[in-house]
């Protein structure tokens, strides 16, 4: 069996009377070279039946026969402008690829393939007038008009419309002018715009090629075209024609066949059979890339780039990879090649950087070929790497160590040298903490564990001890916080604070008891609070300096926080929580709660954990794989086995994350490690195609490379289904569409993967169908697909019979109307002569009516303009009326003010002076001395109370001036501050002062008495031992002086008439504060008279702060 199957692929190498793999004619003249070749071919096929198992790799996808792919060659791949893969095979002909099925097309008019043969196609282009031109091996060239489908055939018979000179077509090239160049294992022909053809190199001509065998075509940006033969490489200009051919080898020698190339700009890249070369044309030298190890690389049949700056070379044994930068051959991340042991025959690397590789009757690959984000613990040794395997429940990751815990045991891994430590456990690892005083801490279903590191030994925490009775052994979590405390969750028994004494806290120990089933499930510090998820209970924060416990169902409805299995730090102070309505965000700032996404609801998965990185990105795990959420972004990118991962169900709160940000997580297939910095995401933005349309259950067959039509026509009754392709071909299983039928579908409809939308029963009617697609990492499309669908109606809905129905209906409405028409005619006459008797009677009661009304009229202005004469008497005898109460009231708030501020000091001066007089006081005494100051401050009282009422009198009668000059502010402040110092220091209170240097031009003693007016005022409205804050800065083009006091603040009614005459907060004899009330509105009046400003701002108990600015220059 064996040697069959070597047999068979032995003979497959083979084409007719063409040998690939080394001329017929050439072995039977050098069997030794023969027998080389063929031990070499058959090692060659041992790896392959060696690694075939191997070449799946995790990078690349097959498509085989359960895919509708057989064992076919792919011998060219091409991608269109629409995104679709097309594929040139053998024994199937043309496909094309839409991420979920293929799709076989007709390359060869009936006339010639008798419905029955299907070419072996081996080349493919695509020219400016949308003409797709087919390459056959043995039935000639086609060529398909993609706009009407027209198949034109040429071929090698005299009849043809140009004369192939073979049906083998191995290889076409479109240059830059328009000219097709065909190349065939028989010679090369150019076909002109012009229609015409013209043979190249023939082996009868000047300077023939060669070897007519032509493998590959290409073109310099120099417009140098480059033919690569089965002997040697030439060039061909527009000046000098074919060149000379040039060999890397010696004439003879078979190696100097050549099966590829690649342009880079001016430079040509060559595989052949042995080698990689890159040809200069300056110099005619051949370059040969040394293969690893300096072996003779495997056959090159295919050179391509990667958008990573690589060629890609693909030959007999897989796919290898050189650097266009250092031109060297450089390794892959999982080794030296890709895809070993398969013979690579096409390479195409689509618009969004994925490898497409087509093989030799091993159907097709796909893949990324980048180094891939998701490891394991392989690197860490064979015992780490075997207990990644395991399926664990807690993960912590540090610097020197990686904990981790599972059903039964606890490990121990050591980073640097790969050590594994484990131990058993007598029940489930939930959780790993580390305190700030270094113990290690372990949750369990059998309580809470301390590891001694320096024993290397598991200690039991409170071995038996019960809660009222209740074993509390289930740690489900565990949280510690900076101060060394330590935070259990209890399941079923609430919340714990763990102390070593054993004086412990509890909190919701009874919740199992109030709510059957309700248990906590998680518990999370965040921003030095402790937060407590639970089943049925809603969210709770924990204050752990006073130890209340809080609940936060009227920030968060406990319905919509129901089984909440994960709380995380979200970006910009947010809180996230993982519930039944999915994942939510609790604002710390501004409390309130929304939702994150209609993606992350609409995958209906169950969220098992949350991650905030730094750059502020959302991590979720949940047991569809692990998804990001990029910062202020709506797409949810969920990655998968497809992406790397080596299994995509999360294990609840098993992760952990490095100080380098990579993420250590516990799934169903083991531990995985993902390296975030490699972490790749897909930006192209895919193409949405309707890819199947079915009527009634009958697929319509598209035009070849133009798809549907952009509108299609239902008859009554009819049924449309539409088949959905967003092309991009990394996962289509998770590619995302929405799509809507106006006038049908309530709203945007949202699906993943495979699509397909069925409608019945529409109304006749015109409807637009539209759909968006997107990546397997959810980033949609801009231009959505549209498709007009026309419902025809029913015989009788048709416009021509309800046009005859409503003439019909027209002309019958006519008739009774002629016939009404005719009776109406009869009655008016009869009615003529009363109308007209009655017309002339009702134009006399006009007359009279007129004349009254007039009347009426005259009357009714007089009276209106009375009515408004008396509205405004009235208006204005109110507003005098109100105005002679108001300035009664100042009248005798005035009167009680002048007379309480001239009573006080006269009494005081009254008794102090009686007594000196009386010699009551013995003369030089304290006493004495006591007495005559009190005479002297209360007669300054007097002059100041008198001061002001001159100042005001002024103001008012316009006799005021102002002397401007250049005012140094901070020495004027400093003069009133130890002027005022006496009167602070009888109030007991003290000066703060901030005071910057600056200078105005104003009227010192004016400023200087508004700034005694606000000091003095701040005095006064201070307790004993209070503070006044006295601050002057200057502004641009200003200066600024505030005064701040700690007072009992301005009342909210009396802030209006602060400036005001008179006005004090306390208006009665008793106040607390002397004083006449007209401060203020002085200090107004001097600063408008300066063009500044003055204001105040208070709050009732926090003081009052009052303020002026002042232009530097006065105008």
């Amino acid at each position: 069996m064996v040697l069959f199957v070597y047999t068979y692929l032995l003979l497959s190498f083979c084409r007719g009377l063409n040998c690939t793999l080394f001329p017929c004619s050439w072995l039977s003249q050098r069997p030794e070279y023969m027998m080389s070749r063929l031990l070499h071919f058959l090692f060659m096929l041992w790896l392959l039946c060696c690694s075939f198992i191997s070449f799946a790799q995790t990078h690349f996808t097959r498509l085989s026969v359960d895919d509708g792919l057989p064992n076919a060659s792919i011998y060219r791949i091409v991608q269109d402008k629409d995104g679709y893969i097309w594929l040139g095979s053998t024994n199937t002909g043309l496909l094309r690829y839409n991420g979920y099925e293929l799709e076989a097309f007709d390359v060869l008019p009936a006339s010639v393939s008798n419905n029955m043969l299907v070419p072996d196609i081996d080349a493919l282009v695509m020219d400016h007038k949308d003409q797709l031109w087919i390459g056959t091996w043995g039935m000639g060239l086609s060529k398909v008009d993609t706009r009407t489908g027209e198949i034109s055939h040429y071929s090698d018979r005299p009849e043809s419309a140009f004369v192939l000179t073979s049906n083998y077509i191995q290889s076409l090239l479109l240059d830059k002018s328009g000219v097709l160049w065909i190349g065939t294992n028989k010679g090369l022909q150019r076909l002109l715009p012009d229609g015409t053809f013209q043979l190249v190199g023939q082996a009868d001509s000047a300077q023939p090629l060669i070897n007519q065998r032509i493998w590959s075509l290409a073109q310099t940006e120099d417009d140098t075209v480059w033919i690569a033969t089965g002997s040697g490489l030439h060039q061909w200009t527009k000046q000098d024609g074919l060149s000379e051919p040039y060999q890397a080898f010696d004439q003879d020698s078979v190696n100097n066949e050549i099966r590829t190339l690649f342009a880079q700009g001016n430079k040509v890249w060559v595989g052949g059979r042995s080698s990689l070369f890159q040809f200069d044309p300056a110099s005619s030298e051949f370059k040969s890339i040394p293969f690893f190890d300096n072996a003779v690389s495997p056959i090159i049949n295919v050179l391509e780039t990667d958008q990573q700056g690589n060629l890609l070379v693909g030959t007999f044994d897989g796919i290898y990879k050189v650097s266009l930068t250092s031109g060297v051959f450089e390794s892959f991340a999982d080794g030296r090649q890709l895809l070993q042991g398969i013979n690579v025959r096409s390479l195409l690397v689509d618009r969004s950087g994925l490898l497409w590789v087509g093989s030799r009757e091993k159907g097709l690959f796909y893949g990324r070929h980048q180094p891939s984000a998701f490891s394991d613990l392989t690197q860490w040794g064979p015992a780490a790497a075997t207990l990644a395997k395991q399926q664990l429940t807690a993960v912590k990751v540090e610097d020197n160590f990686l904990w981790l815990g599972s059903s039964d045991q606890f490990h121990q891994i050591n980073r640097k040298t790969g050590a594994v430590l484990s131990l058993a456990m007598p029940a489930r690892v939930n959780a790993i903490t580390r305190s700030t005083q270094g113990e290690l801490y372990i949750g369990s279903d059998n309580g809470l564990w301390q590891f001694d590191e320096n024993t290397q030994q598991l200690v039991q925490l409170d071995a038996g001890q019960s809660l009222q009775g209740t074993q509390w052994q289930n740690v489900r979590d565990l949280v510690s916080l900076p101060d060394g405390s330590l935070y259990l969750g209890l399941w079923q028994n609430g919340l714990m604070r763990w102390d070593p004494a054993g004086n412990h806290q509890f909190w919701l120990e009874d919740m199992a008891q109030q709510k059957v089933g309700d248990a906590v499930q998680v518990v999370q510090e965040i921003q030095g609070k402790i937060w407590v998820g639970t089943r049925y209970s809603g969210l709770f924060v924990l204050d752990p300096s006073s130890a209340q416990l809080q609940s936060l169902a009227n920030l968060i409805p406990v319905a919509q926080a129901l089984d909440i299995q994960c709380i995380a730090q979200g970006p910009d102070d947010t809180v996230l929580l993982c519930s039944r309505s999915g994942l939510v965000s609790l604002d710390l700032k501004n409390p309130g709660i929304s939702g994150l996404g209609d993606s992350i609801s609409a995958a209906k998965a169950e969220l098992l954990g949350a991650y905030t990185d730094v750059q502020k990105n959302i991590w979720l795990l949940s047991a569809q794989g692990l998804s990001l959420k990029p910062y202020q972004q709506e797409r949810l990118i969920t990655f998968t086995e497809q992406d790397g991962l080596n299994n995509k169900e999360m294990i609840f709160k098993a992760f952990s994350v490095s100080k380098r940000g990579n993420l250590y997580l516990g799934t169903a297939g083991g531990l995985s490690i993902v390296h975030a910095e490699l972490l790749w995401l897909n930006q192209h933005k895919s193409t949405t195609q309707v890819s199947g349309i079915w009527i009634d259950q009958k697929k319509l067959k598209p035009g070849i490379m133009q798809g549907y039509s952009s509108e299609i026509e239902l008859k009554p009754g009819e049924s449309i289904s539409l088949e959905l392709a967003s092309l991009d071909y990394h996962d289509p299983k998770r590619n995302q569409f929405i799509y809507q039928l106006a006038g049908v579908d309530t709203g945007w409809q949202y699906s993943t993967g495979y699509t397909k939308v069925n409608y019945s029963q529409l109304e006749p009617g015109t409807y637009q169908f539209k759909a968006l697609g997107s990546n397997q990492h959810a980033l949609f499309s801009d231009k959505p697909y549209q498709l007009t669908i026309e419902v025809l109606p029913l015989w009788w809905q048709r416009g021509w019979v309800i046009a005859g129905l409503g003439l019909l209906l027209l002309l019958l409405l006519l008739g009774g109307h002629a016939y009404r028409l005719r009776h109406m005619r009869q009655i008016n006459k009869l009615l003529q002569h009363s109308v007209q008797e009655r017309a002339y009677n009702q134009t006399v009661l006009e007359t009279m009516v007129e004349e009254r009304t007039k009347a009426l009229q005259d009357s009714s202005a007089t009276l209106s303009l009375r009515t408004r004469q008396l509205e405004v008497s009235l208006s204005q005898l109110a507003e005098n009326n109100r105005e002679l109460k108001r300035l009664n009231t100042l009248k005798d708030e005035f009167i009680s003010t002048v007379s309480h501020e001239l009573r006080t000091p006269l009494t005081s001066i009254r008794g102090a002076v009686g007594l000196l007089a009386k010699k009551a006081v013995t003369e030089g005494s304290e006493h004495y001395e006591q007495l005559l100051q009190t005479a002297l401050g209360n007669s300054e009282r007097l002059s100041q109370l008198i001061n002001d009422l001159l100042d005001l009198q002024k103001f008012e009668s316009g006799n005021f001036s102002l002397s401007f000059a250049t005012t140094d502010m901070k020495q004027l402040v400093l003069q009133a501050l130890d002027s005022i110092a006496p009167y602070a220091a009888r109030y007991q209170v003290s000066f703060q002062t901030q005071l910057a240097e600056c200078q105005v031009v104003a009227d010192q003693t004016r400023i200087r008495q508004v700034v005694d007016n606000l000091l003095s005022n701040a005095i006064k409205f201070s307790a004993s031992g209070q503070t006044v804050a006295v601050k002057l800065t200057e502004l641009v083009g200003r200066i600024r002086f505030e005064v701040q006091d700690q007072g009992c603040g301005i009342p909210q009614n009396f802030r209006s008439r602060v400036f005001e005459k008179f006005s004090q907060a306390d208006g009665s004899t008793s106040r607390k504060a002397e004083g006449t009330g007209l401060g203020l509105n002085i200090c107004k009046t001097i600063i408008s008279a300066h063009h500044g400003d003055i204001g105040f701002e208070s709050e009732p108990d926090h003081g009052a702060l009052f303020w002026f600015e002042l232009p530097v220059a006065q105008a």
